[in-house]
């Protein structure tokens, strides 16, 4: 594996290419700065090493486009691609293949199916939303303690749909949510998806968090165009956990982030870039603070990663564009399509192309784990 930087002296930008997957619309390239500490640091070295660089740890592992663009849909009727109808169609999938698999092996039956419907009444969306995760937690394990339902009953059919229950599960709560004014807009980064049919995965680098990593954890609020770290485990942050008002979840699966393995969330919250604004402020902290507290957990241990650690923010005096007119260009963009590091003169350090969609990318899914006639049949039966 090569290596392209000396991580103590940190290059001028990272990049991300927007693009439309209909290929109507000009692709947009936005450059941001990357802020100089330990974390950032960190997450450049896992970046690089486990997915950019020459030979690099992953073995050239797919960016995930179906975890991708979170509450980029506005509407529950929309043009966005990637949207409510479509991605309940895929839990449904899913949920089906896991219960052939699963219930011959001892598991429950799923007993849920999810309509856009079922989506605008709030009780109903919040309780399925929290079931299918708790589904999803029960199968998968934790990162560091994988299930015995996921290590000795499944095969690669119905472990890609059990990923699938979380991968909808979250687009689905991002979009809603949006709508109903209370979401946020980001895109994830993540590279937790199968690998192309034939391409043998690596095995990537893994960095637990430290107490010096810990302390770029500010109590701030996102800001537009600002960079975080990806949770890269399974289960929900303690503030996950309270927005979502989840009973079902478990204790040992409300954990705080634990590890860097270079992927990273694009935050689009619609508060100003350049300046800070305190969670104090807001008066949902009081009663998250005391679900802490119910919940034996305390809101100033920074282990807990309570707040923003901002990573990096989108270098607005390379635009002509105000950042609301740059938000309102990626809503309409439903893909990426590079990813990479430049130098100060925006030359390309080191990069990596994903020219697919996340349609081709889903399909040749389908096809990798056999499933062209049962999704078909399974198709036929909504017409």
């Amino acid at each position: 594996m090569s290596s392209v930087f000396d991580y103590d002296h940190l290059p001028e930008k990272f990049f991300v290419e927007y693009s439309d997957g209909n290929e109507i619309l000009d692709p947009l390239k936005l450059y941001f700065y990357i802020n100089d500490h330990s974390l950032s640091r960190l997450w450049l070295r896992s970046l690089t090493e486990n997915y950019l660089c020459e030979n690099n740890a992953s073995r050239d592992q797919p960016l995930d486009k179906m975890f991708l663009n979170k509450g980029f849909v506005t509407g529950w009727e929309t043009n966005y691609s990637r949207n409510l109808e479509n991605t309940c169609k895929e839990l449904n999938f899913a949920i089906q293949i896991v219960n052939e698999k699963m219930v011959p092996e001892g598991y429950d039956y799923i007993d849920l199916h999810f309509t856009v419907e079922k989506l605008k009444v709030p009780e109903i969306y919040r309780d399925i939303m929290n079931r299918v995760h708790h589904h999803f937690e029960i199968l998968m394990g934790q990162t560091w303690a994988p299930s015995v339902w996921y290590t000795n009953h499944t095969d690669a059919m119905c472990r890609w749909a059990i990923h699938q229950l979380n991968t909808c599960c979250h687009e689905i709560e991002s979009g809603v949510e949006r709508i109903t004014k209370n979401g946020i807009t980001y895109t994830s980064l993540g590279y937790n998806g199968d690998t192309w049919e034939g391409q043998e995965p690596g095995i990537r680098n893994r960095y637990d968090l430290t107490d010096e990593h810990y302390t770029e954890w500010k109590p701030y609020m996102m800001q537009w165009g600002m960079l975080c770290p990806f949770y890269s485990q399974l289960g929900k942050t303690p503030r996950e956990a309270w927005h979502d008002g989840d009973e079902y979840i478990g204790d040992e699966n409300i954990t705080a982030h634990r590890y860097m393995q270079g992927e990273i969330n694009i935050n689009y919250i619609p508060l100003a870039p350049g300046n800070d604004h305190r969670l104090d402020f807001s008066i949902k902290e009081i009663d998250f603070k005391n679900w802490l507290i119910k919940n034996g957990r305390d809101y100033d241990d920074l282990s807990l990663a309570i707040g923003t650690a901002c990573i990096g923010q989108v270098d607005l005096s390379l635009y002509d564009e105000t950042w609301q007119e740059l938000h309102e260009k990626i809503l309409l963009l439903d893909n990426i399509t590079e990813v990479g590091i430049a130098d100060q003169s925006l030359n390309t350090i080191t990069s990596k192309r994903y020219d697919y969609t996340w349609q081709e990318q889903y399909m040749a899914q389908i096809r990798k784990h056999g499933l062209e006639e049962k999704y078909n049949e399974y198709l036929a039966g909504l017409e």
